[in-house]
């Protein structure tokens, strides 16, 4: 006879000798072997089941605060190797308090495939009483713990079964263990009210070689998730949700997570351990897979297999003052530099990290923001801006177009006049990647093209672009720009410099003549042609302009741009340029000469009185002149 055995039958013949002690925990239904006994105000229950052949429900029920020393089930000699006993611990029918403390709970089924399960656990107090205490079961499903989980939990749930415990919520704290450990099981949910805390020297494990489907706590401090089983990490967990920090101050036990695969961490606080996901995290750009409300403290790291950054790391996503200041690394590499990394997504594995409010990955952006040419990028007429961000952004419906575009006179011959500005944002498609919601695009309309002479330059419009959270979308991104894009010939030069280019063919010839004349009067918007002088009015000015730069060359080289400027930002034609600049406008002086006029604004201003069909004879007679076509 063991030694608890002995224990309860001794118990047993005092509660009968003593009314007194009889028992208020009951016991249904009660088998001939059972003992249920009081030793001291606490309560101490033996079950033993022989030749079980299928499933039985007991029901163990106590009056106000019962306190249970231990329980234990013995499940002995079954025909059945699939018999189980199923326990309900719980209040008596009709009693608004029932058990209270439940220090341990015991089942004897080690040579079963099957055997003892908590299938209905209340109680108002803690699990768990002295250093030894222990629960040992096959299962735990809807099961709540009023006060404090004190002792270790080890679930040896059996393949086929769902995840264990299928539902365990602890109105207190977690200062213990909860291991499934079967190499293949799963956990269910576990909702702590309180705080996961660990406090001796090692740190908490909740492990399972499956998955954690829901994990909810209010702080995780010391605790390791899935760390500490065979594999040394769990498969995955699919939903963790920390309403505070999840920290460690066991500095030589810095992991906190060490699982293969996640669906999504919440935390709302601060993270100071490490987050260790073998396998990378889903591939999916616009999932916040890792979403910390707060800040990534030094003493916290991320750390991902080679690629295995596919989706989104948000960090102070409650728009509040976190920062970024531990470590993501990608495969043995750190992003860097902190919050502004210039590690491109193609390297990581396509998703991002960025810390709220999200600004702009210039690397990653196209044209490349951080090039030499800055603060001027060359782009083709029909080009796509792509502006890349750290984190998802969002336009809402109403908020209007994301970016403000205007465009600006910038050229050699007209100094930069902010009369010249003009807004064009209505001009180009604004959209957000629906594959990839860090990005935004900035394209021309059918039918439009950004224009020689001009600086375009491109800014976040003030609160309409916003950081999409999962807590909503009202916090708007960092301001950055903005960014001058300008269109040249030649791919290698900075700027533009196309005075009296009208028709935007990147040279000065008669066919500008032309296109002053077919667009005369017409207000300047987007991509209208003809304005010559860049003044934002299609006239008889234009014609000069066109006359005065005739075959000038429009694209300085970057060395013109950025040396011997004088610093102003502004450069002249090269020596060879204006040589030939200089030629073709004694070619067109020899022109108007030899039609009577003294000079090109003479020819303009004369023109200007003449009807149409007189007006377009006589420049069709100075094509014709100057090597053109009538």
């Amino acid at each position: 006879m063991n030694l608890n055995l002995a224990v309860l039958v001794l118990l047993f013949f005092v509660s009968i000798l003593c009314p007194s002690a009889r028992a208020t925990v009951t016991v249904t239904p009660r088998g001939p072997l059972d003992i249920v006994a009081n030793n001291g105000g606490k309560w101490q229950v033996l079950l033993q089941r022989s030749g079980l052949v299928s499933v039985e429900s007991i029901f163990i029920h106590g009056d106000a605060n019962d306190d249970i020393e231990f329980l234990q089930v013995d499940l002995l000699n079954s025909p059945n190797p699939n018999a189980e006993i199923k326990l309900f611990i719980d209040t008596k029918p009709g009693a608004t308090l029932g058990i209270r403390n439940v220090e341990e709970v015991k089942g004897n089924f080690q040579s079963m495939s099957r055997g003892v399960w908590i299938g209905r656990m209340r109680i108002s107090g803690n699990l768990g009483g002295v250093p030894t205490s222990d629960v040992v079961v096959t299962r735990i499903e809807d099961s709540i713990i009023g006060g404090n989980l004190l002792c270790p939990i080890h679930m040896a749930a059996y393949p086929g079964d769902p995840p264990q415990p299928q539902s365990l919520r602890i109105l207190g704290n977690v200062h213990n263990h909860i291991f499934n450990d079967t190499t293949n099981g799963s956990i269910g949910e576990i909702i702590v009210d309180q705080d996961i805390v660990g406090l001796g020297s090692e740190p908490i494990l909740i492990r399972t070689g499956g998955t954690i489907q829901h994990l909810v706590a209010r702080s995780i401090i010391n605790a390791n998730l899935g760390q500490g089983n065979s594999p040394a990490y769990m498969d995955g967990i699919t939903l963790l949700e920390v309403t505070n920090d999840f920290t460690k101050t066991i500095t030589t036990e810095p992991i906190g997570l060490f699982a293969n695969s996640i669906g999504t961490l919440r935390i709302g606080g601060d993270v100071g351990c490490t987050l260790r996901v073998e396998g990378g995290l889903p591939n999916d750009p616009n999932q916040p897979s890792i979403q910390i409300g707060g800040s990534l403290l030094a003493a916290g790291e991320i750390v991902l297999p080679a690629s295995g950054l596919k989706s989104q790391i948000i960090v102070n996503a409650n728009a509040s003052t976190g920062a970024w200041a531990g470590n993501v690394t990608v495969g043995g590499v750190v992003l860097s530099p902190l919050t502004t990394y210039n590690n491109l997504p193609s390297s990581i594995g396509g998703g991002a990290a960025g810390r709220v409010q999200f600004t702009i990955h210039k690397k990653a952006s196209s044209p490349d923001l951080t090039t030499a040419g800055a603060p001027f990028f060359v782009v083709s007429e029909n080009e796509t801006i792509v502006l890349r961000h750290y984190g998802p952004v969002f336009v809402p419906a109403a908020g209007g177009s994301p970016h403000l575009v205007t465009k600006s006179l910038y050229n050699d011959a007209f100094p930069y006049d902010p009369a010249t500005t003009l807004d064009v944002s209505d001009c180009f498609d604004q959209l957000r990647d629906p594959t990839n919601h860090t990005i935004m695009t900035i394209s021309p309309k059918s039918g439009e093209k950004m224009l020689r002479g001009y600086k375009y330059s491109v800014s976040p419009r003030s609160g309409v672009i916003r950081c999409e959270l999962p807590s909503g979308t009202a916090t708007p991104i960092a301001a950055y720009g903005p960014f001058h894009f300008v269109v040249c010939n030649d791919t290698a030069t900075i700027a533009s410099n196309a005075a009296g280019d009208a028709d935007d063919s990147g040279v000065v010839d008669f066919a500008d003549i032309t296109k002053v004349l077919a667009n005369f009067g017409l207000p300047v918007e987007c991509s209208t042609l003809g304005d010559a002088d860049r003044n934002l009015a299609i006239n008889f000015a234009d014609v000069t302009a066109v006359l005065t730069f005739w075959l000038a060359e429009y694209c300085p080289t970057s060395a013109s741009f950025f040396g011997n400027s004088g610093g102003d930002g502004l450069s002249t034609m090269s020596f060879e340029g204006e040589m030939s600049a200089a030629g073709a406008i004694g070619d067109v002086a020899a022109a108007l000469d030899q039609m009577g006029y003294a000079s090109p604004q003479a020819f303009s201003e004369a023109i200007a009185q003449m009807d149409d069909e007189t007006r377009n004879a006589e420049v069709r007679c100075l094509g014709v002149l100057l090597g053109g076509t009538d």
